[in-house]
Order: structure tokens, then sequence, then C-alpha cells
């Protein structure tokens, strides 16, 4: 919105001020979301997956402990049920990973994820 102050003197009009008052924008959101540290795809119903979602693609890379690459996804929505990409079960264990993240939707960009397939309600 443009704002103008005019001033009549002796009959001449004179332009003394002409601003632009800008609407209040709302900051874009600063909290971030965690990613999760563990999983457990044991069929219970409960954590079963590894799921990230963003507004933009992400691209997950996972790795073993001795460096392998053993998972790769790419997409808004990520899901990883523990398995490889050939499809079989991936072991138990520490997994570490390297997220793109281009909205920054997630704090973390890299770190570990720990794949325990016990039944939980036994550990109890």
């Amino acid at each position: 919105m443009n704002l103008r102050c005019i001033l009549a003197v002796g009959g001449l009009l004179a332009t003394l001020l002409t601003a632009t008052i800008a609407q209040a924008q709302t900051p874009p959101s600063t909290s971030q979301l965690e990613v999760p540290n563990v999983f457990t795809p044991n069929g219970d119903g409960q954590n079963d997956t590894f799921s990230l979602e963003s507004t933009q693609p992400l691209k997950l890379y996972v790795y073993s402990r001795t460096g392998t690459q053993v998972y790769y996804a790419e997409g808004r929505r990520i899901v990883w049920d523990g398995r490889n990409e050939l499809g079989h079960k991936l072991s138990d264990g520490i997994y570490f990973y390297t997220l793109d993240d281009p909205a920054n939707t997630y704090k973390q960009k890299k770190g570990f994820v720990y794949l325990l397939r016990a039944d939980m309600k036994r550990l109890k």
C-alpha cells in the first residue's frame, strides 16, 4: 500500500512524503524435525518403518558399519522397511545415513539409525 502526504500551499500542491507500507509477512518456519534413530521392523505394527517426508524430494543413503551402501531412496516420502535394495532383510544393528534435504526439513543431515527386529514385548 502506498501512502502520500500532500500539502497545499498557496494553491500549489506539493508532495512531501511518499512511502510504501508493506504488509507484515510471516517469517519462514525455523522448526525442523528430528530424524528417527531407531526402528523395529518386526511386524508388530509399531515403528516398523524408518519414514521421512518433505515438501521437496529427499535422497537417503544408508550404509553398513563397514561403509557399504545397503539402501538408497529418493522422493518426497521415503519409507524404509529394513530391507536392502534387493529386498533382503538386513541384520539388526547400527546403520549410518546421509540425507540430502533441499527443503531443510530435518535437523540432521547425517547420523545413525538402529535397526532392531526383536519382539519388543518380550524384551519388557
